[in-house]
């Protein structure tokens, strides 16, 4: 497989990613409205089996952080994904030690470090509230796992400084010449 055939693999892919995760967060929106101003009782299948039904009759309040933080957690899988994409377009196999590829490296491990914390967050916040009221499966089965997007983002840091090392000593080397 060509240098070629891997970038526009990379692209595809990405945009798989991009627009998998817009309609994951787009349709718990969506249901989120719904439940809210047309039918409450929606809250029992938000998204794919995320039931906050009883968190909702328990306290509305609980209900709704939860629901925002497994929103803003969609929300930054998506935005995580368009940075994936933003990277696959500004990559070029045959000279990839380039300043915005370093950019979007860094755009990507800053928005996996969050998506960890928010997920960590989440993850948390559920379990103290299984303590009254069994929300903590649904939650988790539709929380991403923190540690390993920390790694993640961890990866992504690292290798942006390597790409940021590769491009010092690239142009240190075009001094030379």
């Amino acid at each position: 497989m060509s240098a070629k055939n891997i970038a526009q693999f990379l692209k595809v892919i990405a945009w798989v990613i991009f627009i998998g995760t817009c309609i994951k967060a787009g349709a718990l929106l969506l249901n989120i409205g719904i439940a809210e101003w047309v039918q409450p009782l929606a809250t029992a299948n938000l998204y794919d089996g995320l039931n906050l039904q009883p968190l909702r009759q328990y306290n509305e309040l609980y209900y709704w952080q939860i629901a925002s933080s497994v929103l803003f957690v969609f929300v930054l899988q998506a935005i995580f994904g368009w940075y994936l994409i933003q990277l696959a377009q500004v990559l070029q196999i045959d000279e990839p030690f380039t300043q915005p590829v370093a950019k979007y490296l860094t755009k990507l491990g800053q928005t996996a470090l969050v998506l960890s914390i928010a997920a960590l967050l989440t993850n948390s916040m559920a379990k103290w509230l299984d303590k009254f009221v069994p929300v903590l499966a649904t939650v988790k089965a539709h929380n991403p796992a923190s540690a390993e997007i920390l790694v993640l983002a961890a990866v992504l840091f690292v290798v942006a400084y390597i790409f940021q090392r590769g491009i010092a000593l690239q142009q240190e080397n075009d001094l030379t010449v």
